[in-house]
């Protein structure tokens, strides 16, 4: 079973690297109850989560007990793996524990392959009501197995005149929040649930919430029994990602319902200096796109990812563009090549970068390359910077590559190196000029990544 409360928001990632054409992608798999969990093809890392299910409250068939403690919350443990592709691991959730007419049961352990490998303990159970106080459940990851452990919170204590609420669940961010008497634990951020509600009045314990939130005492003030509230399950998250090396198929995870598309074009590539002196202008940096979409689980979307511009004997060429799907659903267009230097005493113009084409619901353009300067020991232009999720990249100035923005944007190299995105335009001054033509190299690609 997938839970679309727990998926986390799918993403698709087009970049630009250098030399190669590279198309990242990341997601995970949510698990709220048990299965098998098979590591996908090029995958050799993942990160393991789980949710520990919350103690139940504890309840009497005795008259007149009064409240019964509350159920502590399940713990949360997280834990990076090496795995091989292709193997298969089994993936285990704990149940809700079921609320009874006695102590609360402890909640239910969730672990991934073994319970040597991930395990997130469950809360302890809440005891039974007895006329005076007693015990709430321990919240506790002594027993939890990751390279980082929360327990959940402590259920509160019943008395003679209201039963415990149950302790919450602890999530991602932290330890699991305490009851205080009949207020339920807070379940704490990403996926802990909150504790059940306890009672002043006759009635069955209140059940913790998804995922790992403690059940609260039932409250016995007549000779009817009482069930303490239940501790809700827990829950698994698997997160991986891999790596395409050219363009290629995306297809919908199960279960999956939107994913963010984030794309950044190619650089362009610096101009040729055939002058005597004379030098080329600086490519552009790529742009970057955003966007999220609602999908459909089995859909099958082309990823295209955009080859840097080739350098060649004239102006450089433009940054191929990355797009997702089609070129009118998310698209990053490429960067402008630097200008050819063709005369003695010349200096190429650098590529000017925009991102007026491109479709996201977030663009930013790359930087501009800088135009070349050809007096004797000054460089040809350098090549812009990428643009970046976090703004535009920054523009080069003469022989000084742009800085990228992150993430993923490159920065533009000084000028006669090769660079990540607009490329290096190229310095010329030889005395002998039948052999003045130089010529700069090919830019990078574009590239495409993952997040769920």
């Amino acid at each position: 079973m997938k839970s679309a409360k727990l998926l986390r928001q799918f993403s698709v990632m087009v970049l630009a690297l250098l030399y190669s054409i590279d198309v990242s992608y990341g997601q995970s798999q949510t698990f709220t109850s048990s299965g098998t969990f098979t590591v996908p093809p090029g995958v050799t890392t993942i990160i393991v989560e789980c949710w520990g299910g919350g103690g139940a409250g504890g309840g009497s068939s005795a008259s007149k007990v009064r409240g019964g403690g509350g159920g502590a919350g399940g713990a949360y443990a997280k834990k990076t793996l090496l795995v091989k592709p292709d193997t298969t691991y089994t993936v285990t959730v704990g149940a809700a524990i079921i609320g009874t007419t006695s102590a609360g049961g402890n909640g239910n352990p969730s672990w991934f392959g073994t319970t040597s490998t991930v395990y997130a303990q469950g809360g302890g159970g809440g005891a039974a009501p007895n006329g005076g106080t007693v015990l709430g459940g321990i919240g506790s990851a002594a027993l939890s197995i990751g390279d980082l452990v929360y327990a959940g919170g402590n259920g509160a204590d019943g008395s003679s005149s209201a039963s415990g609420g149950g302790g919450g669940g602890a999530g991602s961010t932290g330890t699991g929040g305490n009851a205080s008497g009949t207020t339920g634990g807070t379940g704490t951020p990403l996926n802990g649930g909150n504790g059940g509600a306890g009672r002043t009045n006759g009635g069955n314990g209140t059940a913790g919430q998804n995922y790992g939130g403690g059940g609260s005492g039932a409250y016995v003030n007549n000779t009817n029994d009482r069930n303490g509230g239940n501790g809700a399950a827990g829950a698994v998250i698997i997160s991986w990602s891999g790596t395409f090396t050219t363009s290629g198929t995306f297809k919908v995870p199960a279960g999956v319902t939107s994913i963010t598309v984030e794309c950044w074009g190619g650089g362009g590539a610096g101009g040729a200096a055939t002058g005597n002196p004379a030098a080329g202008g600086g490519g552009a940096g790529g742009a970057y796109a955003t966007k999220t979409l609602t999908v459909v689980t089995g859909t099958e979307y082309t990823v295209t990812v955009g080859s840097g511009g080739t350098g060649g004997s004239g102006n450089g060429a433009a940054g191929n563009p990355s797009w997702f799907g089609t070129a009118g659903t998310v698209y990053a267009q490429g960067g402008a090549g630097g200008a050819l230097a063709s005369a003695n005493n010349s200096n190429g113009a650098g590529g000017t970068a925009s991102a007026s084409s491109s479709i996201g619901d977030l663009t930013y353009k790359g930087g501009n390359g800088a135009t070349g300067i050809y007096t004797s020991g000054s460089p040809g232009g350098a090549g812009g910077g990428g643009a970046g999720s976090t703004g535009d990249g920054n523009n080069a100035v003469t022989g000084t590559g742009g800085e990228s923005k992150t993430i993923m944007g490159e920065q533009g190299q000084m000028a006669s190196q090769i660079q990540h995105r607009g490329q290096t335009g190229m310095f010329m001054e030889v005395a002998d000029p039948a052999a003045k033509q130089i010529l700069p190299p090919t830019e990078t690609a574009g590239m495409v990544p993952t997040d769920l």
